[in-house]
């Protein structure tokens, strides 16, 4: 239930080296309540990066000067501090008698955000786009607080129990190689699996979390239904939501020029530099002719992209690279691009074509086309099952929002929290002199 955080905690983050998810539909403030009770760790794939330096300047100061940067760059301040800054009421709203205060509108910024990092001054400017969400977050507390005691209502309360059965079901899940990684990421926490255990069940927020995805499943879903042609009529209406692109799956020999030894580079000129370039250029280039023409006479493409290539898929895939569409998007669970010379030249061949040399910033290419597939509608009987599944989301959803709206009825709900929130003005740093 984080997606109103969402804009200023992205930038926030992102200053600090970590990076933030995005939710964007009003429907999965809600249905994200259910997902707030999993905050078990869970072990992360990990991921690789992809494959810059700033003129420098001078300056002939006289006795002493004031560096710019020094008089524009505000002081960097903690969340709790700007938070503490804002003009805000102590009490923010009341839900039938329930105070909803400064602390819980704090605490539910804070949660996300690792403890490594919470502490530490965040740049102002990430900070700014807090004060607009406020209203936001007091909504989604407000909601939270609602539909606990309509869980309540239907028998369904808040307990440690709820949080170690849903432990136990996770780790019981994991493979063998999931369960390695879980107990590395737990130890290097100094905790054990026990340990962790305990201090989940321990999780107030958690607890309310669970008991709302409870009610949810057991009570609210089981009530909706999406029958065959409901399904249909959808899939009909939306019929461009499910088009599938036109594909090509190719395979390709990669030769890319030599570059030259880092510490060598230090002592070159920009003549050197630019000699060694285009001579290693036309050794790449040399050298992919006289494999493009092995090819064209007959020798097995993928012992030569085994043998040759310097693409890794040379010696796993026999230079076979996954399915991409005209925008060079693949299919592949890693996601990523292709250059678009290289996907252009890949769209014009047939099955067993083989190109003339292409050449990308990477180096020279020889491409062999595999298999083309043209641009379909899926079939309703290969989504029928998700979209049944996502349609129901949507009317839990609105479900939701109706019987939230119905509680508030119901129930007293004040709320304090009146206009937008001014942003207090950033303390600059302190100027010192630099004598130079």
């Amino acid at each position: 239930m984080r997606n109103c955080l969402t804009a200023f905690l992205a930038v926030a983050l992102l200053s600090l080296g970590f990076g933030c998810s995005k939710e964007k539909s009003k429907s999965t403030n809600m249905r994200s309540e259910a997902e707030k009770s999993n905050r078990i760790l869970k072990p992360r794939e990990e991921s690789t990066p992809l494959d810059s330096a700033a003129p420098a300047t001078s300056a002939v100061p006289n006795d002493s000067m004031v560096m710019p940067s020094q008089v524009r760059q505000p002081r960097g301040v903690t969340l709790k501090q700007f938070f503490d800054s804002l003009k805000i009421p102590e009490v923010v709203a009341i839900v039938d008698g329930e105070k909803i205060t400064k602390k819980d509108i704090f605490n539910e910024i804070a949660s996300p955000i690792p403890m490594s990092v919470r502490d530490k001054p965040f740049p102002p400017r990430a900070l700014a786009g807090l004060a607009g969400e406020l209203h936001k977050i007091v909504e989604t507390i407000v909601n939270r607080k609602l539909m606990l005691k309509l869980a309540a209502a239907d028998g369904i309360k808040p307990s440690p129990e709820l949080l170690t059965q849903a432990f136990d079901k996770y780790v019981s899940g994991l493979d063998k190689r999931q369960r390695e990684q879980f107990e590395k990421a737990l130890k290097a926490q100094g905790v054990s699996i026990a340990e962790k255990r305990a201090e989940a069940a321990k999780d107030i927020n958690s607890q309310e979390g669970m008991a709302i995805n409870k009610w949810i499943t057991e009570k609210v879903l089981p009530s909706l239904k999406i029958d065959d042609a409901e399904a249909e009529k959808f899939y009909k209406e939306n019929s461009d939501r499910f088009k599938r692109p036109a594909t090509v799956k190719v395979a390709h020999i990669l030769l890319t020029p030599e570059r030259p030894n880092p510490e060598k580079m230090k002592d070159m000129t920009f003549e050197q530099k630019k000699a060694f370039a285009e001579n290693a250029d036309k050794k790449a280039k040399a050298k992919a002719e006289k494999i493009l023409a092995q090819v064209k006479a007959g020798v097995d493409f993928a012992k030569l992209a085994k043998e040759n290539s310097a693409c890794p898929s040379g010696k796993l895939s026999k230079g076979e690279l996954p399915a991409f569409d005209m925008t060079g998007a693949t299919n592949d669970r890693r996601g990523g691009k292709m250059d678009r010379t290289f996907t252009a030249a890949s769209f014009k061949l047939d099955p067993g074509e083989i190109s003339g040399l292409v050449k990308t910033p990477y180096g020279y290419h020889i491409i062999k086309g595999v298999k083309k597939t043209k641009a379909s509608v899926i079939p309703f009987a290969e989504i029928e099952k998700n979209l049944k599944e996502n349609l129901k989301k949507e009317k839990m959803a609105e479900k939701l929002q109706g019987m939230i709206e119905e509680a508030k009825k119901k129930n007293k709900v004040e709320i304090f929290l009146k206009g937008p929130v001014p942003v207090p003005k950033p303390e600059p740093m302190p100027v010192k002199p630099i004598t130079i």
